[in-house]
């Protein structure tokens, strides 16, 4: 493999045959200034087995031919035979220029196969390209191509936004070059910038804002090329990921106060701007765009005033707002970020649901699921006595642990269907608890890991759900195998081409295990499967079953602490499948699709890939990171600070191991939050690859910065426990007694867990680990007779375990849209901010809590420049005589409703309590209005009313009261009657004459408080204006279509309005 043959090889490049009489040599010249052009339409294909063409029409106005040749090898048969061309009489004393090699047989240079047989081959089948007697083997073996540069310049380069870091070093020994004159070329062969490399070899080009194709370097007599789009590094295999570093520096954490709104609801909407200084300019306007589901522009609004970046946006929706996701777009400068707001019809919860695992995960020798379900009321009673059901969602997940990326621990020939159980359903005992046993399936046949979603479902008396769900890991195998996939060009393989796997066998904790036997099998299927199955799954699940399915090798193989390196050639078309078991357990298995024709890449090569350690996870400033990898004695290393796409920092070393280690050491700084990276590259000299290292090896090690004093430290003083309907102070100290701006927050915890709700943490916004956008590019791959072994174009696979909590939420329901007028719930959710503290970081703040009983969480957000912090308290909200109702949420005319409500006495002693009920609207009582319950204790008792709509439409009222000798509670509920069919439109038209009089009934045919009159009068007939612009405004479907049919004919409207 390779493309640059340096002067160590002697101008000799070496090539084997087997079952050859002669080949024949054609070599063409790449004129030094058309290099340019032809990088424009070729690639630098470096595969020894490359068999695809250079293309002639481009090539023939670059380049001519110099040299065609016979080549005769003999008659020895059955025998791989190595063979050198000798480049220099062609050549000479010219260093300079590409120069393209073709190597070609035809049917008649072969020592295999008789004529009379090679005549019988001439049919299409299966084993037309892989049949030395098909003709179709020499289309697809009897040719191989290289280019080949002569240089002994070695670069490498990294891309840093718009400036361009390049290293030049001798690839004889390895050493830095001066004096090496550096071009970026673009596309069109235009050079974009150019420089000469210094005492270190190095020189930065920057301000290069255009794309560069190419990087021309040239010293004396020789040139070398490295093109981008070809020589990256692969930094799928290190971690690298992370959010994008803004190049203007504005970052935004945007938050509210909850998760999910209801139609009628005030939002309110926080942004923290800052620049890369961690500020923002005092009173800098910010502007805000709130889009409803429909894309509709709702609300738009500018702050002018704030201060350090502190922005706070109070927005009000309809009571018949849309519900779905709304999208809120904020404009800071020249950046504009967004926010997701959920609007649903839900309920807050008034009951607490939890669930406790006997254990965090499950392993194989596991046999049953234990787990216990809690409920109390928020308030903090247990949840004695109501129903409760629990269900498991078994189903399988990605077992990915870190430090392996791009492994699949996954078998594919496996379809494992999700399974949801119901595994109980009963009462909670006295303390609100039941507890869960569940035998575990046999899972023997999952394809990897698995995962339980346990469901908990807690009703209240009414029937109302409260809803909690938790996730779980199950290891069904003590084991697991991994296996890496090679880079496949347009996902197949090249036949022929030897690809190269690798496999590794984890424990559960990720860790390596050694010394267990792992057995490999290969196995190869038809070619055409959509012939025999409606799709590539079906065949997949049955393919070592399929009629046509071959077991081409089996063996064993010993696992070892580093990966397997196993080599594999498809020597034919078709489907095939790696599998690899451990024992009788885990086994990993993926396909390999192979054609005869086009160009697979190189095979993966993780060689190449040096492993970087550091001596901790993560660093203050004014520490030390001490930064360790396998060195040879001889070379250069090319380390690098890296942070964004930035180079902070770069040295030039010779290696220095001890007993084989090098170690590098870097001063951590406060310049590097909230991360750096450490990227190594070892550059070998030529002729000292004998160690079986690549001649460059590279690796890429993120080095976390934590700085104690960005964290904005808070505490919260609060009573803990409130009294509803009563007011309440909040006391909020900063710790280090500095100022800060902070927001306030007291909201609903029924509300908060609907959607698992965290409280905002802007530390861990504005310091999340920033991904690596330095790109890196050498050519050491591409050099001739060096033991390579990087990697290309490979993509990290796997998934990540963690379940959401929202998937185990459904905000479908949707209320009708009569039923939004009413405020069913009134929501807990008071906010104030952002507000300065007291020069001593001190702040309080006065609320009113209204008749609410629950708990609430008072959640605190602070900011002070650099510095972000949180803190939140849960405190339970309740009365000495408390009573909790069911009721539905809407009702039809004429509906009859059993209502049943709960009495919580929370001291003993209460004594006589009266219980009273109040309608007003189209309700009527069909039940006593007053119950008296006697309370010698603490506890709670049950009560119901029954009650019945009127055959009318409209809002009604239910007030509740429950009064003792030493305490009183209120509460109302606000219900929509609604009808149960549509509106019912009638008109008529009358004329009258001049001076003529005319009588009407006002209609009387709907429900009460359904009936609306209208009145039209018109010189000429009637247009029935009101109604049909009614229609147009409410129309209910949103396509674009329907948008603006609806929306065009208003346009007219001023032409039928007068300005009266």
């Amino acid at each position: 493999d390779g493309v640059i043959l340096p002067a160590a090889n002697k101008r000799r490049l070496r090539f084997q045959t087997l079952n050859l009489e002669r080949v024949y040599v054609e070599i063409k010249r790449v004129f030094e200034s058309n290099i340019g052009q032809f990088l424009q339409t070729e690639q630098l294909d470096s595969r020894r087995t490359r068999n695809r063409s250079f293309n002639n029409m481009y090539v023939n106005r670059v380049g001519v031919i110099v040299a065609q040749d016979t080549l005769l090898i003999g008659d020895t048969r059955n025998k791989w035979l190595q063979h050198e061309l000798n480049l220099a009489p062609l050549l000479g004393k010219n260093e300079r220029g590409l120069y393209l090699v073709k190597l070609s047989f035809g049917r008649d240079d072969m020592l295999y196969g008789q004529g009379d047989e090679v005549r019988q081959q001439y049919y299409y089948g299966p084993d037309y390209y892989s049949n030395p007697l098909s003709p179709g083997y020499v289309y697809a073996h009897g040719a191989v191509y290289k280019p080949i540069l002569l240089s002994d310049i070695g670069l490498t380069l990294k891309q840093a936004g718009e400036d361009y870091l390049i290293l030049a070093t001798n690839i004889e020994d390895a050493a830095p070059i001066s004096g090496v004159r550096i071009s970026l070329r673009s596309l069109q062969n235009q050079e974009l910038a150019a420089g000469t490399t210094g005492s270190e070899g190095t020189v930065t080009l920057s301000g290069i804002r255009q794309d560069v194709l190419y990087v021309l370097a040239e010293l004396g007599e020789q040139q070398s090329v490295l093109k981008l789009n070809e020589m990256a590094w692969n930094n799928s295999t290190f971690e690298t990921g992370g959010v994008e570093s803004s190049a203007e520096g504005l970052n935004a954490f945007i938050y509210t106060e909850r998760g999910v709104y209801r139609p009628g609801d005030d939002i309110n909407l926080s942004v923290i701007v800052r620049t890369a200084e961690g500020s923002f300019p005092q009173d800098h306007p910010l502007s805000l765009r709130l889009y409803n589901p429909r894309n509709r522009l709702i609300v738009e609004a500018v702050q002018r005033r704030a201060r350090d970046g502190f922005y706070s946006f109070a927005l009000s929706t309809a009571d018949d707002a849309p519900t779905g996701i709304w999208r809120a777009e904020i404009n800071a400068g020249s950046r504009t970020f967004q926010h997701r707001v959920r609007i649903e019809t839900v309920a807050p919860q008034r009951l607490k649901v939890s669930i406790e695992t006997e254990k965090s995960e499950l392993h194989k020798n596991d046999r049953e699921l234990r787990f216990s379900v809690i409920s109390n009321w928020l308030f903090g009673n247990p949840a004695a006595g109501l129903d409760a059901s629990a269900t498991v969602t078994l189903a399988p997940a990605e077992f990915s642990p870190e430090g392996w990326p791009g492994y699949s621990f996954r078998n594919e020939t496996v379809e494992y269907p999700a399974k949801t159980l119901t595994i109980f359903g009963g009462k909670l005992d006295q303390q609100g608890r039941a507890t869960v046993r569940w035998a575990l399936p046999d899972m023997a046949e999952a394809p990897s890991v698995m995962q339980a979603k346990i469901s908990a479902t807690v009703l209240e008396k009414g029937g109302r759900p409260n809803t909690y769900s938790q996730v779980m890991r199950i290891h069904p195998f003590d084991y697991y195998v991994g296996l890496k996939k090679p880079d496949l060009n347009w996902g197949y393989a090249n036949t022929g081409e030897e690809l190269e796997l690798q496999a590794v066998l984890l424990d559960t904790w990720g860790e390596p295990v050694a010394g267990r036997e792992l057995r490999l099998r290969i196995y190869r299927g038809r070619d055409y499967w959509w012939w025999e199955y409606d799709s590539f799954d079906d065949f997949r699940l049955k393919f070592r079953t399929d009629s046509e399915t071959r077991l081409l090798e089996e063996r064993t193989l010993i696992s070892a602490t580093a990966p397997l390196k196993i080599p594999f050639t498809p020597e034919q078309k078709g489907q095939y499948l790696i599998e690899l078991q451990e024992d009788d357990g885990h086994r990993a298995a993926f396909f390999i699709e192979s054609w005869p024709w086009g160009a697979a890449p190189q095979s993966m090569k993780d060689a190449g890939n040096l492993t970087l350690k550091a001596d901790r996870t993560s660093y203050a400033p004014g520490q030390t990171a001490t930064v360790s990898f396998l060195a040879p004695d001889q070379g250069t290393v090319f380390f690098s600070l890296e942070k964004g796409d930035e180079v902070l920092e770069r040295r030039i070393l010779k290696p220095s191991p001890r007993d084989g280690e090098m170690q590098i050491q870097v001063p951590i700084t406060s310049g590097m939050l909230p991360n750096v990276y450490a990227a190594v590259s070892i550059i070998q000299p030529h002729s000292r690859t004998a160690n079986d290292r690549p001649l460059r090896m590279y690796g890429i090690l993120p080095l976390m910065v934590v700085d104690s004093t960005t964290r904005q430290e808070l505490v919260l003083s609060l009573p803990d426990e409130l009294e509803s309907g009563e007011p309440f102070r909040v006391e909020l100290q900063t710790a280090d007694k500095k100022p800060a701006q902070v927001t306030v927050a007291v909201v609903d915890e029924g509300l908060l867990a609907l959607t698992g709700f965290r409280t905002p943490e802007p530390w861990r916004h504005f310091y999340k680990k920033v991904r690596l956008g330095v790109q890196t590019y050498d050519l050491f791959s591409f050099v001739l007779g060096a033991n390579k072994g990087d990697i290309f174009r490979t993509f990290s696979i796997g998934g990540d375990f963690a379940a959401e909590r929202m998937a185990a939420l459904d905000f479908n329901d949707r209320a009708p849209e009569e039923a939004r007028k009413a405020k069913r719930f009134k929501p807990v959710s008071l906010f104030r901010g952002p507000l300065m503290t007291d020069e001593n970081g001190r702040l309080t703040l006065d609320f009113d809590m209204p008749d609410y009983i629950g708990a609430v969480r008072v959640m605190a957000v602070a900011a002070n420049r650099d510095r972000y912090g949180h803190a939140d308290k849960t405190v339970p909200v309740k009365k000495d005589v408390m009573l909790v109702p069911s009721l539905p949420r809407v009702l039809g005319p004429g509906d009859s409703i059993s209502v049943p409500v709960t009495i919580f006495t929370m001291r003993d002693g209460i004594g006589k309590v009266e219980l009273a009920i109040e309608l007003d609207g189209p309700i009527e009582l069909l039940s006593p209005a007053r119950h008296t319950l006697n309370f010698d204790k603490r506890s709670e008792k049950d009560v119901s009313f029954t009650l019945q709509a009127r055959e009318a439409i409209g809002q009604a009222k239910i007030t509740f009261i429950a009064r003792s000798a030493r305490a009183a509670w209120r509460t109302s509920t606000d219900i929509e009657v609604r009808a149960s069919s549509p509106l019912l439109v009638e008109s008529t038209d009358y004329k009258i004459a001049p001076g003529e009089k005319l009588t009407l009934d006002l209609p009387d045919k709907g429900m009460p408080g359904s009936n609306r009159a209208v009145l039209s009068l018109s010189l000429r007939p009637p247009m029935d204006i009101d109604r049909r612009l009614g229609q147009l405004i409410r129309y209910p479907y949103g396509c674009i279509e329907q948008i603006v049919s609806a929306v065009f004919p208003q346009l007219t409207l001023s032409s039928f309005i007068s300005d009266g």
